[in-house]
């Protein structure tokens, strides 16, 4: 009866890690999919030189030097 348990553990345990990068994928192609239509809506209109960085920064849309892109008013 353990063995049967210990299987099906196993089993469980194989099926979510199979699950985890493929999920990943799927996320990692829908983000790249959308960014460049949230490029050229949100980002090309505020600084269209620097908008390739701006959308690619995971952190937020900041240069090396630190200055902070605004995309509202203040």
């Amino acid at each position: 009866m353990k063995d049967l348990i210990a299987q099906d553990r196993k089993t469980r345990l194989f099926l979510v890690s199979s699950l985890a990068p493929a999920t990943a994928g799927i996320s990692a192609s829908l983000r790249a999919n959308t960014a460049s239509d949230l490029q050229r809506i949100f980002f090309d209109p505020v600084d269209k030189a620097h908008s390739a960085r701006m959308i690619a920064a995971p952190e937020g849309p900041e240069e090396e030097s630190g200055r902070q892109y605004r995309l509202g008013p203040g």
